[in-house]
């Protein structure tokens, strides 16, 4: 039971750390092709203001990025510690998208698109996401609903 613990709150940790990881990434491509201005002043107005000026194609780059994020941060959290994890991550990643998009003023197409895309790449992951403990033939008898959760010996 404890090991099983410990393999859930690792996956969803280590799926937490590759986001943060992938976001920083994102985060550096915006900063080299939309730097803040040198009077940048750091205030909740500034960063608004910045985010207002964001050219629209940076934004079209950024909603495949932020969607593999999603995509591989629920992957790996499913893959490390079964669906109940993946379903964590992808929850707390909508979360944190949804909450980005309403503080931010992001043109209407990017606050449609986003979530949308989001949304794709979260569902895909979690359908993905099987322990990698099972064995090839718990992997196949899974897939075609021939083992529940509960007959499962992980």
């Amino acid at each position: 039971m404890f090991l099983k613990l410990l393999r859930i709150v690792g996956a969803v940790v280590a799926a937490i750390v590759v986001a943060m990881v992938l976001l920083i990434a994102v985060e550096l491509f915006s900063a080299i092709v939309h730097p803040f201005p040198p009077d940048f002043a750091g205030t909740e107005a500034a960063i608004c203001e910045h985010v207002a000026r964001y050219p629209q194609w940076v934004l079209a780059a950024i909603v495949p990025m932020w969607a593999a994020t999603a995509w591989v941060s629920t992957w790996l959290a499913g893959w490390l510690g079964g669906r109940g994890p993946a379903m964590g991550v992808a929850v707390l990643l909508m979360a944190a998208v949804l909450c980005n998009l309403s503080m931010l003023p992001y043109p209407l197409w990017f606050k449609i698109v986003q979530p949308i895309a989001i949304v794709i790449a979260l569902v895909y992951a979690y359908s993905l996401s099987t322990p990698r403990s099972l064995n090839a033939t718990q992997q196949a008898a899974t897939i075609e609903g021939g083992i529940k959760d509960s007959e499962r010996t992980d």
